[in-house]
């Protein structure tokens, strides 16, 4: 994982010169996202530890049988939540359409106090 990590992160930096300022930090966030989704599948190690160590009773709990289970159902559901984590534009589209965002002022602006106060019924 790491040496495909190190080859990538070469290729970028050869390719480096050529790109934009944008365009560089698209790769990155990529990238980010790549290296957090190729160690999603290790949680399946922790599902089969578990299972291993319940067959042949060295652990026997109910917490230990739910983590199985738990452990390779959450696989699926963290693969897209990466893309929407560190993508930026997909994390600008959630943030918006969850009214998560944070509005920014401008200094000087005071119709922006105004129409936030107005909206808030003050």
């Amino acid at each position: 994982m790491f040496v495909l990590r190190y080859k990538i992160v070469q290729k970028l930096m050869e390719k480096a010169a050529l790109m934009s300022e944008d365009a560089k930090a698209s790769h990155n966030q990529i990238l980010k996202c790549l290296i957090i989704q190729a160690f999603i599948p290790s949680l399946l190690m922790i599902g089969v530890s578990c299972y291993i160590l319940s067959q042949l009773g060295l652990i026997t709990h109910p917490f230990i049988e739910y983590l199985i289970f738990a452990s390779i159902c959450t696989m699926p559901m963290l693969s897209p939540f990466t893309y929407l984590t560190f993508i930026k534009p997909y994390k600008a589209f959630c943030m918006r359409l969850f009214h998560l965002q944070r509005r920014g002022f401008r200094r000087g602006d005071s119709n922006a106090y105004y129409s936030t106060t107005r909206s808030n019924g003050i």
